[in-house]
């Protein structure tokens, strides 16, 4: 017998993570009709500035057997009730804050604790609230605490505790995978609203390039 998709069901409780106006929502409501690939979700709001267009991205989340899962989405079509999603990625399991990442241009600083304290690059890395993949400068293996800096946007700046979890050797070097294992509540919400903003710059980029095809 076929084992079930991990979906929510139609009625469940979900929390919908979207982007309106730039600014990062989250959405309490029940789940509309459901399949594999499409969701219904009811309007966030009767405010007309709750103007979200199709192709937002948005994460759906919601619990199966006591475990949270995220499910990437994106909004094809704004009816006049309600928005119809459909999937991007399945269902992955997880926590909440690390649903959401981009690609962010950042200057980051990794030093070893009680270490010397190492020098600021330029570089991308692969941003959530939960975590940063990114070079690393230090032969660091898995599992090893790090103290991590990172300033991004022209002013913003993090600083935390993190744990290396993995580790990618690379054409361009060494790669890690880290979790933030000591965060503020404040960095970690600076965080969340780096990589929104992040995100619906390159969505503007597509439809823009979109509209010029």
């Amino acid at each position: 017998m076929p084992t079930a998709a991990i979906r929510p069901r139609e009625g469940d409780s979900i929390t919908v993570l979207i982007e309106v106006n730039g600014v990062p929502v989250t959405h309490s409501v029940c789940a509309g009709a459901v399949d594999d690939t499409t969701l219904m979700v009811p309007h966030l709001a009767e405010d007309p500035r709750w103007d979200v267009q199709p192709d937002t991205s948005a994460v759906v989340l919601f619990t199966w057997s006591g475990q949270l899962y995220g499910w990437q989405m994106r909004v094809e079509e704004v009816l006049p009730s309600s928005y119809f999603l459909v999937s991007v990625e399945d269902p992955a399991a997880g926590e909440r804050r690390g649903f959401v990442r981009a690609q962010v241009p950042v200057q980051a600083r990794l030093s070893v604790p009680a270490g010397p304290v190492g020098a600021w690059r330029n570089l991308a890395a692969d941003l959530s609230a939960a975590g940063v993949r990114l070079l690393s400068d230090l032969d660091v293996a898995e599992g090893s605490p790090i103290d991590l800096a990172l300033r991004a946007d022209g002013q913003v700046e993090i600083a935390g505790q993190a744990r290396v979890v993995r580790r990618f050797e690379t054409a361009t070097g060494l790669e890690i995978a880290c979790e933030f294992t000591e965060i503020s509540s404040a960095d970690e919400e600076r965080l969340a609203q780096l990589v929104f903003r992040t995100r619906e710059a390159g969505l503007r980029q597509r439809i823009r390039r979109r509209d010029r095809q």
